[in-house]
């Protein structure tokens, strides 16, 4: 396949997985020509020519002084002033980033002929370009046949963090830590990688936690002028909190940052903001109400009750929620802010006006930030086009 067909721009981005999630052919870019999912900047159909000019090359099959030329005709691009590339700009561009990829020595003469390392460069293009399930599938399949090949669990580990699969993360990141005798830079990077993945978890186990503390306090001793200290430090700090919590609470939520005299007043009112915060709405809605029906009205859950009706598409109830709210609480911004949008998607833009307009005079700031200004530019425009 001629280089010089092909056409792309630059995607620079970071970021690694083992056992591969099950994956459909609309998420192999080798079988969908449609556009690039959320976070990458590459369709499908490039991406799937990217990795095939990749592969070209690590096999010698692109004449070494095209790719030269190419990568020459790119680097005086990239010194050049900011400028619109055309077609063949952006692919000497592309040539030059997939050159870059390659071991030093490989040409026509000397392809590279280690298919696991193949697996490994073709595993960070996809990594690079956000694809973390066809990054798996390479590092699953180099795994398979080199369980400790370098930098690969690390970069199977990061696929998985990205996916959300954090317990998942964390045994991979084991697995390096406690096989073999990686190399340093590999060890620290999968030792601050533990810690991060179990911070992110929403409800750690104290045994995830134990790990992640015991992560975190060796690699500041392996690295004690890393540039992470900072985060890790408080990061420890956290983690050291959250064996405090009750197993299954995220240590981040409202319920676990009361203190041990806390009331079961206040420990009920953390708990229905957590999980208005935290949980579906359809979940969180019958914890709202039983709240409301133990608690004295609050602004706080009287408004996460609204919002919430509103999500479920309960519009009339959300607007009594509201209404109930800035009655009562009438300098409670956020019950007026959100009973606006209640009126507006229940038909009503001439009184989501009156409800911005309320939060303009009370808290300017706070309308600003939220951008009232121009909802009620909106607003009075669709009312207008109600009236006869």
């Amino acid at each position: 396949m001629p280089f010089a067909q092909k056409i792309i721009l630059i995607c620079l981005v970071l970021v690694g997985c083992h056992k591969p999630p099950a994956y459909a052919p609309s998420a192999m870019p080798e079988a969908s020509k449609g556009p690039a999912p959320m976070g990458s900047a590459t369709s499908n159909a490039l991406l799937k020519e990217k990795v095939e000019l990749l592969s070209l090359m690590m096999q010698g099959k692109i004449p070494t002084e095209q790719l030269q030329q190419a990568v020459e005709k790119a680097q005086a691009l990239l010194k050049a002033p900011t400028q619109v590339l055309d077609g063949e700009a952006q692919k000497a561009i592309m040539v030059h980033d997939l050159y870059r990829r390659l071991p030093a020595g490989i040409s026509e003469q000397t392809p590279l002929a280690d298919t696991n390392k193949q697996k490994l460069i073709l595993a960070k293009l996809y990594f690079d370009e956000r694809r973390f399930i066809e990054a798996a599938h390479q590092l699953s399949s180099l795994l398979d046949e080199a369980p400790n090949y370098p930098d690969a669990r690390n970069l199977l580990a990061r696929c998985f963090f990205f996916l959300g699969n954090q317990d998942r993360t964390i045994a991979e990141l084991n697995f390096v830590l406690n096989t073999g005798n990686p190399p340093k830079t590999e060890k620290l990077d999968a030792l601050f990688l533990l810690g991060a993945a179990v911070l992110e978890s929403q409800t750690p186990s104290k045994e995830n936690l134990s790990q992640g503390i015991d992560a975190w306090e060796t690699y500041l001793k392996e690295a004690p002028q890393s540039p992470q200290k900072t985060t890790v430090e408080k990061g420890l700090a956290a983690m050291r909190n959250a064996m405090n919590t009750p197993d299954g609470v995220n240590p981040n939520s409202r319920l676990a940052q009361l203190g041990e005299g806390a009331s079961d007043t206040e420990k009920n009112r953390a708990k229905a903001l957590d999980a208005f915060e935290q949980k579906s709405p359809q979940a969180a809605l019958p914890i709202l109400r039983q709240a409301l029906t133990n608690l004295k009205p609050e602004p706080e859950i009287l408004t996460a009750l609204g919002r919430t009706l509103v999500r479920l598409q309960k519009v009339p109830e959300a607007q009594e929620a509201f209404a109930k709210a800035v009655e009562l609480f009438p300098n409670h911004v956020p019950a007026w802010h959100y009973q606006g949008m209640a009126f507006l998607l229940g038909g009503s833009p001439e009184k989501a006006v009156q409800s911005w307009k309320t939060v303009v005079s009370k808290d300017p700031a706070y309308a600003q930030t939220h951008q009232l200004s121009r909802r009620i530019q909106v607003a009075e425009r669709m009312s207008s086009q109600q009236s006869p």
